[in-house]
């Protein structure tokens, strides 16, 4: 079990980082989709930068529940605007980040306030 939440954990790291640094380099797939739905080229950069960023808090333990829901979260809107593009097929490939990051928080405690 461990090992598979590791792989998890992996994989979602590799997604988040290539999804976030896809929308950075303005590939034409990624403007395309979400120039169809209205998104600005700094708008796509900055959700890319917000996806390189949750990728980046997977890697540290104390935050890492956070990292899992930001991923789920940017991951799910992703899905929803390319389903909302038209591309019905890889909007339920999107659908797989969102729940390998539920898994991430669902197996990292979130540390308690002070």
């Amino acid at each position: 079990m461990r090992n598979a939440l590791r792989v998890n954990l992996g994989l979602l790291l590799l997604l988040g980082f290539a999804s976030g640094a896809s929308k950075i380099a303005r590939l034409p797939f990624e403007v395309a989709i979400f120039g169809a739905v209205g998104f600005s080229d700094k708008a796509i950069v900055i959700f890319g930068m917000t996806q390189i960023m949750g990728a980046i808090m997977l890697l540290v333990p104390s935050v890492r529940a956070h990292g899992g829901a930001l991923m789920a979260a940017t991951f799910a809107f992703s899905a929803f605007v390319i389903f909302s593009a038209g591309e019905y097929v890889i909007a339920l490939l999107a659908i797989l980040p969102v729940a390998m990051g539920c898994v991430v928080v669902a197996t990292n405690r979130v540390p308690e306030a002070e």
